[in-house]
């Protein structure tokens, strides 16, 4: 039997709406029959019984799902990323070159969750297992989904319009905060219309993903607008389904395995 395995599957998860385009059941590691064809949605939990993994084992995502593992790995891989450290005296030195200092206090986080921005000669750095250098020049930032080494989709994270927040009931921050992070919350979106990148940037997100040893995933990245450089930003095994595009891309990556 084949099955959508994720540490949360009740309804509204994407895990769930993945399962039910796909016309299969979706399972936690708790549920797991023996033998069962597995697609992982993000979890990190081992199987309790032998079965086989269509998509990501739990190592993988493990890995993923690690920001400082994964830039270790990546980095190792020569993966363009952005500049990144786990030293605070290096943090420092970026600071007082008048740098942009993002600290990382949680390494599992999505969607800006334990991002602490530090900028400015007065500025203080906290204790933290990550530091990531704020790019240095103007930049595009794009989401490339991946599956089997092909591109599933891509998106490019725009600001929404002020009409757009509205109707969401988003109260954003100022634009100096709402730049620094760009998140959901913070008045950004990953859209598909009108997106196109060159084959050595998507090149780049397949290779991401290889590296890390997995087989499905999205990455996120930047590409400066005078330099055209690529910045690996991070990369995530369950990305979210919102889009009809996204979803419909990976039900057709995963139903050529299934039916397979």
């Amino acid at each position: 039997m084949d099955y959508v395995y994720a540490n949360r599957t009740g309804r509204g998860t994407f895990a769930r709406k993945l399962a039910r385009r796909l016309g299969i059941a979706s399972v936690t590691p708790n549920e797991i029959p023996l033998g069962a064809r597995l697609i992982n949605w993000g979890s990190t939990s081992a199987s309790p019984v032998r079965c086989n993994w269509l998509g990501n084992t739990p190592a993988a995502v493990s890995i993923i799902s690690n920001k400082v593992r994964t830039f270790r790995i990546l980095e190792a891989a020569g993966i363009p990323m952005v500049p990144h450290t786990t030293e605070k005296q290096v943090a420092a030195e970026w600071l007082a070159q008048g740098r942009r200092v993002y600290e990382r206090h949680v390494l599992t986080g999505h969607s800006g969750k334990g991002i602490v921005v530090k900028k400015g000669p007065d500025a203080v750095l906290a204790d933290a297992p990550l530091y990531t250098m704020g790019i240095s020049e103007p930049f595009f930032e794009y989401r490339i989904h991946v599956a089997y080494d092909e591109v599933l989709a891509v998106q490019q994270k725009r600001r929404m319009t002020a009409v757009k927040r509205e109707e969401m009931g988003l109260v954003v921050p100022d634009k100096e905060a709402r730049h620094a992070v760009r998140t959901y919350l913070n008045g950004w979106v990953f859209a598909v219309q009108d997106v196109a990148l060159e084959d050595k940037v998507l090149d780049v997100a397949k290779a991401a993903i290889v590296a890390a040893g997995a087989v499905t995933g999205c990455v996120d990245l930047a590409i400066g607008k005078k330099t055209g450089d690529i910045y690996v930003i991070e990369l995530n095994s369950a990305p979210a389904l919102r889009s009809d595009t996204v979803l419909n891309a990976y039900v057709v990556a995963f139903t050529k395995r299934l039916r397979g």
